[in-house]
């Protein structure tokens, strides 16, 4: 007896021993919202103030529908709301064709593919985040182009004469006036790889110590199970001031454990031990300050707490391989 077929989405890629993960609750992914078929209720993002959130609540509620759930974006915030409401159309539009294709495909068909990751970086850059986009490969470039709408050849005044297009501009999703640009890089004398130093910036970001500009410095380790971070003083601790310079070098080391977080892609578990405060006041301060500086990653992260052992435990959503993985890969 034949079993039912379902519908999936592919999750989570394999990594290590672990298998690749499938749901039934099927996303469309928009800019500025998300479709969701499984959990079908309206979800607005926790960094939109409250004020914004009752906004989107009033406007989205013709949407309010059995057949699936609406889950708006941070970067919904700078839009207008007919951009915002043209996108959820189209995402609709999507899952309705779908749902009328999956019955004329058979089992184990494959319906959608997801872009490749690096025209969704393109796409969902914010504003004054990065500012240029350089490649020396011709043909991602183009593919990039074409995603935009841009012929990598364009023609002169007459029509007549093709030229190609080394570089154009796109707009940030923040909807402003700000743009990125892109631009493909040819120098036969000189690499991109060596004009950018590309392999002693890689290594340097896959090392396990790390110096602070106060001396101090932290270190990273990876386990099976989590990612354990070790913040030391070194010698830059001066006796008659040690409480202020213990919390300085703390909140240097968490703000600068925020960016390594986001620059090497690390996921999961997080536990990371801060140099030993000497009073209670400044604990709460380095934990407001870490979670304010965990803020600016668009990747879900969360501060925990901060256990009896003095312990700061952080989550952050797995969104695809770590650099540290994607390179051992390759």
């Amino acid at each position: 007896m034949a079993g039912e077929e379902l519908l999936v989405q592919v999750e989570r890629e394999a990594l290590k021993t672990k298998e690749p993960a499938v749901t039934a609750n099927l996303s469309f992914v928009g800019k500025y919202a998300v479709l969701t078929t499984g959990n079908r209720r309206l979800g607005i993002s926790s960094k939109l103030n409250k004020e914004q959130k009752a906004h989107y609540k009033e406007l989205l509620h013709e949407f309010d529908t059995e057949s699936y759930g609406l889950i708006i974006r941070t970067n919904a915030a700078s839009v207008a709301d007919e951009t915002l409401i043209a996108e959820i159309r189209s995402l609709e539009m999507e899952w309705s064709q779908m749902r009328e294709n999956v019955c004329h495909k058979t089992c184990y068909s494959v319906l959608k593919k997801a872009r490749p990751t690096y025209l969704e970086d393109v796409k969902n850059q914010r504003e004054g985040s990065v500012s240029e986009i350089i490649t020396d490969d011709r043909e991602l470039f183009e593919i990039i182009c074409m995603d935009y709408g841009i012929h990598p050849k364009q023609f002169m005044t007459n029509g007549s004469v093709p030229v190609p297009v080394d570089q154009f501009q796109v707009p940030t999703i923040s909807g402003t006036a700000d743009f990125l640009t892109l631009t493909y890089y040819h120098d036969p004398m000189l690499t991109l790889s060596s004009l950018y130093s590309v392999k002693s910036s890689l290594e340097k970001a896959l090392r396990e110590q790390i110096w602070l500009k106060s001396g101090a410095s932290i270190v990273l380790q990876h386990t099976e199970a989590l990612t354990v971070i070790d913040v030391n003083s070194g010698k830059n601790i001066i006796k008659k001031e040690m409480r202020e310079n213990l919390l300085r070098i703390n909140l240097e080391a968490a703000k600068e454990i925020a960016c390594q977080l986001r620059l090497r892609n690390i996921s999961g578990i997080i536990v990371i031990d801060f140099i030993n405060l000497l009073a209670k006041e400044d604990e709460a301060v380095l934990l407001k300050n870490f979670r304010t500086y965990l803020k600016d990653d668009p990747v879900k992260t969360d501060l925990i707490d901060m256990t009896k052992l003095g312990l700061v435990e952080v989550t952050r959503k797995k969104i695809r391989k770590s650099l540290r993985d994607s390179l051992k890969m390759n």
